[in-house]
C-alpha cells in the first residue's frame, strides 16, 4: 500500500449520530477496512441524556463490489449523571468546550490530603487548614499590628531596663548584694535576657534574608549564653 492505486482499494467508512445538536463524536469519525475487517478508532461520544443513533456508512467500497445495504446502525443510550454519594463524587461539566457537558468522577493525580478532589487535580481544601492545588501548604499567618508593635515596645523597654541594670550594676559592683550574686553571672544573665528580646523583635520584623540569618545567630548565642550559665551553676 505505498501507491495511490494502493489506497483507492481500502474501503473507507464514518461514524455518524442521528443527533448532531445533541450529541458530539470525539475522537476519529473516519477509518478503514482491511481483508475482512474494519479497524474503529477509539471514539467517545458526549452529549445530552437520551436515546440516539449511531450509523456506521461505507464512504468508498474500495477493491469490494459495491452493495446497496452499506450502512449498519445501533442505538444507544445516554444516562443522566449519577446523584453524588458519599463513595463517589460525580462533576457535570463542559470540558470539551463544545457547548455539551461530560459527566465524570474527577481524579486527582496526587492525594488532596484532607481535602476533597472535585476536578481533574482540582483539590478543594475549604473543610481543611491547608491551601494549595494539592491541599499541601500551610497558610501564611497574617501580622496584627497591634499586637506586633505591643511586644516590640515592651521589648524595647526592656532592653533599655536591662542596659539601665547593668550600666547600675557596673557602678556598685561593690554592692553586697551584687557581690552575693555575682557580679559576672548577672551581668551574663541580663546579657541573655538582652539577646532573648532582640530575638523576640527579630522574629517580628525580619522578612528578609538578612533578618533571617540575623535571628538564627542570635538564637545559637542566646543558647551559648544559657549554656554559660549552666556551667557556671554546676
Amino acid at each position: 500500500m505505498n501507491s495511490d492505486d494502493d489506497i483507492e482499494r481500502i474501503p473507507i467508512y464514518t461514524l455518524e449520530i442521528n443527533d448532531t445538536l445533541n450529541t458530539k463524536i470525539l475522537g476519529s469519525k473516519y477509518g478503514y477496512c482491511y481483508l475482512d475487517s474494519c479497524r474503529i478508532s477509539k471514539v467517545r461520544i458526549v452529549g445530552n441524556p437520551g436515546v440516539y443513533t449511531l450509523m456506521f456508512k461505507l464512504l468508498s467500497f474500495g477493491n469490494l463490489l459495491k452493495f446497496n445495504n452499506s450502512m449498519s446502525s445501533f442505538e444507544f443510550e445516554i444516562l443522566p449523571c449519577p446523584i453524588n454519594n458519599a463513595s463517589k463524587y460525580y462533576i457535570l461539566q463542559d470540558i470539551e468546550n463544545i457547548n455539551l457537558k461530560s459527566c465524570y468522577v474527577p481524579i486527582c493525580d496526587k492525594s488532596c490530603n484532607k481535602g476533597k478532589c472535585i476536578g481533574n487535580n482540582i483539590c478543594n481544601c475549604t473543610d481543611t487548614s491547608l491551601k494549595g492545588r494539592y491541599c499541601n501548604e500551610y497558610p501564611k499567618l497574617k501580622h496584627i499590628f497591634v499586637i506586633d508593635k505591643t511586644f516590640i515596645t515592651i521589648a524595647l523597654l526592656l532592653i533599655l531596663l536591662s542596659f539601665g541594670l547593668m550600666y547600675g550594676m557596673y557602678f556598685k559592683k561593690d554592692n553586697k548584694y551584687i557581690k552575693g550574686g555575682g557580679y559576672d553571672f548577672l551581668f551574663i544573665i541580663l546579657t541573655g535576657a538582652i539577646l532573648s528580646y532582640f530575638y523576640c523583635i527579630l522574629l517580628i520584623e525580619s522578612r528578609t534574608e538578612f533578618g533571617c540569618y540575623a535571628t538564627l545567630l542570635i538564637k545559637n548565642l542566646l543558647h551559648l549564653n544559657i549554656c554559660n550559665n549552666f556551667n557556671k551553676n554546676y
